[in-house]
């Protein structure tokens, strides 16, 4: 999974991807837990200390919860500033962390929005 996510960043880069291409790696990368692709489309600014940025994407996600993510509309508000919906959902919950999570479920998903900007020509995630 973690190739298949590079590779995809690297033909993204290459080619000049669009705001939705962009997005939509990003949360390919979110969902395969890979930070490595997920710092390569990160704004450099954030790109040198992702964990933090990364944080309240993955923080909730390990061996005990499993949260899925699936992009929702991109939309470009100029030639340099984007943003992304992308539906947050519960997957696999053996320990009952549900509860505590609030109103993210399979039914219900939480929907966040990630900032997209221009950095040289290439969109970039950017909060």
């Amino acid at each position: 999974m973690a190739l298949i996510a590079a590779a995809l960043v690297g033909s993204l880069l290459i080619s000049g991807p669009s705001a939705q291409e962009v997005a939509g790696g990003y949360v390919t990368a979110l969902n395969a837990r890979d930070e490595n692709a997920m710092r390569e489309l990160t704004c450099a600014a954030q790109r040198n200390d992702p964990r933090e940025f990364l944080r309240r994407f993955v923080a909730l996600s390990g061996d005990t919860v499993t949260l899925r993510y699936e992009l929702g509309e991109v939309a470009e508000q100029s030639p340099d500033r984007a943003s992304a919906k992308v539906r947050v959902r519960l997957g696999d919950d053996p320990t009952g962390l549900s509860g505590i999570l609030g109103s993210i479920t399979e039914d219900r998903p939480l929907t966040i929005t990630v900032e997209l900007r221009k950095e040289d020509r290439v969109w970039r995630v950017c909060q």
